[in-house]
């Protein structure tokens, strides 16, 4: 079999995996037409990541895209993503110096969210697991620049916004240090898609090591460059 035949089977069975679980987890049967656009959709984000790649790797003199922590830290990249009638979802990836998947998590919330809060949210419940693992010099991204501009200025307020902010910064004495990055929407693409994991399950999901498989994939595109 070749390389991209096994690239479809994979995401043909993720997609069929997906679609049982709607069924288990909340009585929506999934029909063959809604499987085969997620392969579709699923195909397409691997060309891009792909594309993208090669883009990488013929660029002379300068790195772009994900980049690995420095030696004794650890990056956690987060997303949120929202919609109506199915709730808030969180995703985030902790990956060490040499970019190696350290733990993964995936949340769904029912209840709707303002996008800012649902970002920040996802930047809470990923630094509290960071320091329940007891990573101590950690660097967090998102795509949110308007949340990581808020933390990197510390800013207060009395909107429930604010108050996720300052539940974070209850969390800064748990490390040595806490850096916080704004990254392209692109190059947070494992991020995003554990955040979007979720859409089949409610409650939270906790990887170790490995994700699940299209998170993975594009895991190991940022780092193979």
């Amino acid at each position: 079999m070749e390389d991209g035949e096994i690239d479809s089977f994979i995401m043909g069975c993720w997609a069929i995996w997906e679609a049982r679980n709607k069924w288990v987890f909340e009585q929506v049967r999934v029909d063959a037409s809604n499987v085969a656009r997620r392969i579709e959709n699923l195909q397409q984000e691997l060309r891009e990541a792909e594309k993208e790649q090669e883009l990488r790797s013929s660029t002379v003199g300068t790195r772009t895209g994900w980049s690995k922590p420095n030696e004794g830290w650890v990056k956690v990249n987060v997303d949120a993503g929202v919609k109506e009638g199915w709730g808030a979802g969180f995703g985030a990836v902790c990956r060490g110096s040499e970019g190696q998947v350290l733990w993964g998590m995936s949340e769904r919330r029912r209840n709707m969210m303002e996008p800012r809060m649902a970002e920040a949210e996802a930047i809470l419940i990923s630094i509290q697991e960071a320091g329940r693992r007891g990573h101590k010099n950690i660097v967090v991204e998102s795509d949110c620049k308007s949340l990581i501009d808020a933390l990197k200025m510390k800013e207060t307020g009395r909107s429930d916004f604010h108050l996720i902010l300052h539940d974070i910064c209850c969390f800064y004495n748990s490390f040595a240090c806490i850096s916080w990055n704004f990254v392209s929407r692109k190059y947070n693409r494992v991020a995003h898609e554990l955040a979007h994991w979720g859409s089949m399950n409610h409650g939270r999901k906790i990887w170790d090591g490995v994700l699940p498989c299209m998170a993975q994939s594009l895991a190991d595109f940022d780092i193979n460059e």
